[in-house]
């Protein structure tokens, strides 16, 4: 558990992407937003690599889910996002042709899994985008009254939604371990030049998380085009 723990220190910069908005035109879906971004060493050879090992579960950082509380507990339940995300990362380095190792010690190349969940609120204020349609948002968010079109009602609405990204990263299991090794001996200090530096040879950023929801499809589709977009990966 200290291993997995120490593997934490992973994470780098994640990217935060909005999912949902709103528009005018009732054509548009969050769907259509969505993105997948992949970067990798273009130098590096991933056909020396022959096994993996993943993180048994999703890290979370999220500004409105509070360790624990319902949200938490439904995010890393028995068939949660956490689990759902974790798997299908595993199938897809299986389909690459590569073997599961059963400890950290005994990988070529290592996996992190991070989610990061935030929420938002817009405001939209009144008369502007919607004025002239009346009462078509009568009762929302606070616009209340003066719903004529030709009266000049100065109110607003807001939208609350939430925003996802899971980012995947691989680095070098060596280098991971040596790593570990070091901080298990060492105590944190960043001022310390002689901390041995993780090779990460690629990293993958898929929006279409939306909460802790069951329903993960979208940020499944969104690794699946990750490996897809990535041929390089796969053994030959």
């Amino acid at each position: 558990m200290k291993k997995l723990n120490a593997f934490l220190i992973l994470l780098t910069a994640v990217l935060l992407l909005p999912l949902s908005s709103c528009y005018k035109d009732d054509s548009y879906s969050t769907d259509d937003y969505d993105l997948t971004v992949t970067y990798y060493d273009k130098t590096f050879n991933f056909q020396i690599y022959g096994t993996f090992y993943l993180r048994d579960s999703v890290a979370l950082i999220s500004d409105y889910i509070e360790k624990n509380d319902d949200s938490w507990t439904k995010f890393y339940g028995p068939n949660g996002a956490s689990s759902q995300m974790r798997e299908e990362v595993r199938k897809q380095y299986v389909a690459m042709g590569y073997n599961e190792a059963n400890s950290i010690q005994d990988c070529d190349f290592a996996v992190n899994l991070v989610a990061t969940l935030n929420e938002q609120t817009d405001y939209y204020y009144y008369p502007g985008y919607w004025w002239g349609y009346p009462g078509y948002w009568y009762g929302y968010g606070g616009y209340y009254g003066g719903y004529y079109p030709y009266y000049p009602y100065y109110g607003y609405t807001s939208v609350t939604y939430q925003t996802g990204t899971l980012m995947i990263e691989m680095a070098d299991g060596k280098s991971v371990n040596d790593f570990i090794d070091y901080m298990e001996t060492h105590p944190i200090d960043p001022e310390d030049t002689n901390v041995p530096e993780i090779k990460f040879v690629w990293h993958a950023f898929v929006s279409g998380l939306v909460g802790y929801t069951d329903d993960v499809s979208r940020v499944k589709k969104g690794i699946n085009e990750a490996f897809v977009n990535s041929p390089y990966l796969k053994k030959q």
